[in-house]
């Protein structure tokens, strides 16, 4: 009985590990009736930082601070790779319905906030070089042949975190 109790206190302590921030980004602007966005992100100060992270953790990209005018009207899928390299694939995608879009706010505005599990991608990208691409594509519903985004969408709080791996598990 002790050590069910020992252990799931020990479980209890993992889960409450807050992720460790690594890098802060700078704030990234998907400019209106664009069809694609790359922007190149320099992490050399924490390159071996996120390569030495175990495998058993997870690497996010978090997207907070996510605004828009009005929506966007579209959907963006979401690639991390060497800034050299063409993209591979999608490691997520932002959506944005109410949340973040200012037009749409009923009382409060709240931003949008999107985390995304990059842990292959960007390892594998910060083996090549410091300098790591993030590219947004946009997509449509139906059969738009070309779908752009209506609105500019921000991401005033963009950043890299390592979560544990109870954290990861949840």
């Amino acid at each position: 009985m002790k050590t069910a109790v020992v252990m799931g206190l020990a479980s209890a302590m993992l889960a409450a590990q807050p992720s460790t921030l690594v890098a802060r980004l700078e704030p990234i602007t998907i400019p209106a009736q664009s069809t694609s966005f790359t922007t190149k992100v320099d992490l050399a100060s924490a390159r071996e930082r996120i390569l030495a992270a175990g495998a058993a953790s997870a690497v996010v990209l978090d997207l907070d601070g996510i605004e828009a005018e009005r929506s966007p009207a579209v959907y963006f899928e979401v690639y991390v790779h060497s800034a050299d390299m063409p993209r591979g694939e999608t490691v997520g995608n932002l959506a944005m319905f109410g949340t973040g879009i200012r037009s749409e706010a009923v009382g409060e505005f709240r931003p949008a906030h999107v985390q995304l599990t990059v842990s292959p991608q960007l390892r594998d990208a910060l083996r090549r070089s410091p300098s790591v691409a993030l590219t947004f594509v946009v997509q449509g519903a139906g059969v738009v042949a070309s779908p752009r985004s209506a609105a500019a969408v921000e991401i005033r709080r963009p950043a890299i975190l390592i979560e544990p791996a109870a954290a990861k598990d949840r």
